[in-house]
C-alpha cells in the first residue's frame, strides 16, 4: 500500500509542474498497487483533461466515484469535463451530487449556473450565480455571468448593475456587455 501511495504522490508532483503524460504513467502505477483507491482515478481524469481526453477523464471520474460515491471532486470534475464537450445537460446532475456533498463549493455553483446559462435557462443561472457570489463576491466572471442573465431576463437594470461594477472593477468584457445591453 505504502509503494502505490508514493506513486501517488509522485504523480501529483509531476501534475504541479505541468506533466500531465508524466503524472498519467505515475498513476497508472498507483492503480496497478491498489487499485481501490478513488483519489488516483480522480487525479488520472484530471491528467487525461489537461492532454485533451475527455472521454478518458469522465471515465476514470466514474471509476473514482464506484469506489467512493461520495467524492466531490468527482463528480465536480466529471460535470466540468462534460460542461467542455457541451453535455451540459448530463453536467447538471453531477454538479447537483457535488454541491449535495460540498454546499460551500462556490466553483461548483458557478458551474451550474455556467451550465443553465448555456441551457438558456437564465433563471436557474441566477439563482446559481447569487449563491457563488455569496461565498466569492469578488469572483467577476460569475458577476459579468449573472448580470448577462439578468438582462436577458428583462431585470436590466439588476444586470447593468452587475456589468458596471464589474467592470469599475477591471474587468474588461463587461465593457463590452455595458456597450452592447446598457447603452
Amino acid at each position: 500500500p505504502d509503494e502505490g501511495l508514493g506513486y501517488f504522490n509522485l504523480a501529483d508532483f509531476k501534475s504541479k509542474r505541468g506533466e500531465h503524460g508524466a503524472t498519467i504513467e505515475f498513476l497508472n502505477r498507483a492503480i496497478e498497487l491498489q487499485p481501490h483507491y478513488p483519489h488516483a482515478f480522480n487525479q488520472r481524469g484530471m491528467a487525461k483533461r489537461q492532454l485533451g481526453d475527455l472521454e478518458g477523464a469522465i471515465a476514470d471520474y466514474g471509476e473514482a466515484l464506484k469506489l467512493d460515491s461520495n467524492l466531490a471532486a468527482a463528480y465536480n470534475n466529471r460535470a466540468n469535463a462534460r460542461a467542455v464537450l457541451k453535455n451540459y445537460a448530463a453536467a447538471i446532475p453531477d454538479f447537483d451530487r457535488a454541491i449535495e456533498l460540498n454546499p460551500d463549493d462556490a466553483g461548483a455553483f458557478a458551474n451550474r449556473g455556467n451550465a443553465y446559462l448555456m441551457l438558456e435557462d437564465f433563471s436557474q443561472a441566477v439563482a446559481d450565480y447569487d449563491k457563488a457570489l455569496v461565498a466569492d463576491p469578488t469572483n467577476l466572471t460569475v458577476r459579468i455571468n449573472r448580470g448577462v442573465c439578468q438582462v436577458f431576463l428583462g431585470e436590466r437594470a439588476e444586470g447593468c448593475a452587475d456589468l458596471q461594477l464589474a467592470a469599475s472593477q477591471g474587468a474588461p468584457q463587461a465593457q463590452a456587455h455595458l456597450q452592447t445591453y446598457c447603452q
